[in-house]
């Protein structure tokens, strides 16, 4: 199991000063459910982490894979958070004041996900990428539940938004030309999703509204 690994490798005196830490499965593992290793984090993370990826699935097929957030609580100094799996479950209430990058990547992200990622507080933030996912999958939510974000509401510094692998990205287009978040953008990304030809002709309509991205 790899939870009491990670414990174990916590627990030594060495990862005290430990500032990346990346986990994903170790060889022979048949399954990659990474739930289990939020719960070592949370009871003992390195005081000095700045950057946690949780999900380096390497070859695995991300539908078959899940994730959990440790509590924010846990990570104050965190400055790079990147989450992946094919389900995964996110603090109801995210506050990392130092961070700087924050990621999900999922086929099925639920709304209540995105309804945390929404609320979340994070000032400092910079760079913000969602991966929405497919509802035959499982995945839920519109571009009302992430109004925030479009409201650029607590993400006064973001400079980087990616609202990717979206199914309703026709929608959220026209929501972004309204939006108050596009104008403080440097770069735009809206891959893997199902633009279609009347995504792209909401974007030729206002194309000013895109001119200033990078």
């Amino acid at each position: 199991a790899l939870q009491p690994q990670l414990a174990a490798f916590l627990a030594l005196p060495s990862a005290q000063f430990l500032q990346q830490l990346s986990l994903g499965p170790t060889q022979h593992e048949d399954e990659l459910m990474l739930d289990e290793l939020a719960g070592p984090i949370e009871d003992a993370a390195p005081p000095c982490l700045r950057e946690l990826f949780l999900g380096s699935t390497s070859d695995w097929d991300i539908s078959g894979t899940s994730t959990r957030m440790p509590r924010s609580s846990s990570l104050p100094r965190l400055q790079t958070l990147r989450l992946r799996g094919g389900s995964v479950s996110l603090d109801e209430s995210i506050d990392l004041p130092r961070l700087r990058s924050f990621t999900v990547e999922s086929g099925s992200l639920r709304t209540e996900s995105l309804h945390a990622i929404g609320a979340a507080r994070w000032p400092e933030l910079e760079s913000l990428e969602i991966w929405f996912g497919d509802p035959n999958y499982g995945a839920k939510g519109g571009v009302t539940d992430i109004a925030p974000i479009l409201d650029g509401r607590g993400l006064g510094k973001l400079r980087h938004l990616g609202l990717r692998n979206c199914a309703f990205a026709d929608e959220l287009v026209e929501a972004l030309v309204a939006s108050r978040v596009l104008d403080q953008l440097q770069t735009l990304d809206l891959s893997m999703g199902n633009l279609s030809d009347r995504g792209v002709a909401a974007m030729l309509r206002e194309a000013g509204r895109f001119a200033h991205l990078e």
